[in-house]
């Protein structure tokens, strides 16, 4: 649907540039998108576009850390959402200054 959005635009409103993360998944949905657009922009993986790092959370639930890491959990509810930052792992407060560097 992106490269259909993107076939639809005036050609001067295309990107002149499609800024993907390091991921393979996505490097190739931006290629996937040029090709069915029908048009071609230089591609620029930014290591800062990647996934939040959730460390010792990595693929657990809420649930799933509350049993796991109760500590965890009751530091995540005391700091908040935003600043939580889990061991080995990233907070939203880090990875906004990660996008703004």
């Amino acid at each position: 649907s992106v490269g259909r959005w993107l076939a639809d635009l005036p050609a001067d409103q295309r990107p002149g540039v499609v800024w993907t993360s390091p991921y393979t998944r996505a490097r190739s949905t931006g290629d996937l998108a040029l090709q069915r657009a029908g048009f071609d922009a230089p591609r620029r993986v930014d290591e800062r576009l990647r996934d939040r790092d959730m460390g010792i959370t990595d693929m657990l639930t809420a649930q799933g850390i509350r049993s796991a890491y109760p500590e965890e959990a009751e530091r995540r509810s005391w700091l908040g959402k935003f600043y939580y930052r889990p061991p080995g792992g990233e907070s939203w407060a880090d990875v906004a200054q990660r996008v703004r560097g």
